[in-house]
């Protein structure tokens, strides 16, 4: 029997009703100010501020190193001058490039990290470069946070993940697509999360799910930011 083409007909509506347009990420904020990243940058790796210790985690902390010609990049973008942008950012340009390199992590210079950045380990950690990361986040070695393409009835909608402030990643988690994960939650190593997380609760597995509720947020050496 042959189902008659009408507009009541539920399972023609159904196919041709239009998608709807998947919900946009917000706009990426601002880079926070040079003085202020590096020292929150400092004081998660080292737990303290001088001199000194800038000195040794410079020197010794490939990770620490790679964020440091990261805020020198992000500082040099927003040169206004043209000429003048090109002349400072190039240099600094390189250098991250190497020592992201040498730290053994997918990272580019322009994605939006709040400041207290601390990176453990380092190894095999990606990151795309649409990705909106907090203040006080703490990232582990293999960690994932990437797009996912979404179909929209305008095409392919590529998004990215927002960490929000004082999470805390575990070693090879994934993290991908328009997901919101919430301020200092806990995200169990080998976790896969394709769907928000909210905010101070600890989710883990595949799919990540919740296990706890109410957490106290994992952050060590905290920057005052406020």
């Amino acid at each position: 029997m042959v189902t008659p083409i009408s507009p009541n007909n539920p399972h023609i509506n159904q196919i041709t009703q239009p998608m709807k347009p998947l919900a946009k990420l917000p706009v990426k904020p601002a880079f926070p100010p040079l003085r202020q990243a590096l020292k929150a940058d400092l004081m998660r790796a080292a737990g303290k501020v001088s001199p000194l210790s800038a000195v040794k985690y410079f020197l010794f902390d490939r990770c620490y190193r790679a964020l440091f010609f990261m805020r020198l990049c992000q500082n040099a973008s927003q040169i206004k001058s043209g000429l003048l942008r090109k002349l400072v950012l190039t240099p600094w340009r390189i250098l991250f490039t190497w020592t992201v390199s040498a730290a053994g992590m997918d990272i580019s210079w322009k994605t939006a990290i709040g400041a207290g950045l601390r990176i453990q380990h380092g190894y095999g950690l990606v990151i795309n470069y649409n990705t909106v990361i907090g203040r006080n986040v703490t990232l582990f070695h293999g960690v994932t946070i990437g797009a996912k393409e979404e179909p929209t009835d305008h095409g392919l909608e590529v998004n990215c993940p927002t960490i929000e402030d004082e999470v805390w990643i575990g070693a090879h988690a994934v993290i991908i697509g328009a997901v919101r994960v919430g301020k200092g939650s806990i995200i169990a190593p080998g976790s896969i999360v394709t769907k928000d997380v909210e905010p101070y609760t600890t989710v883990a597995g595949n799919p990540a799910k919740l296990l706890k509720y109410n957490v106290k947020p994992d952050v060590a050496n905290r920057a005052a930011l406020d």
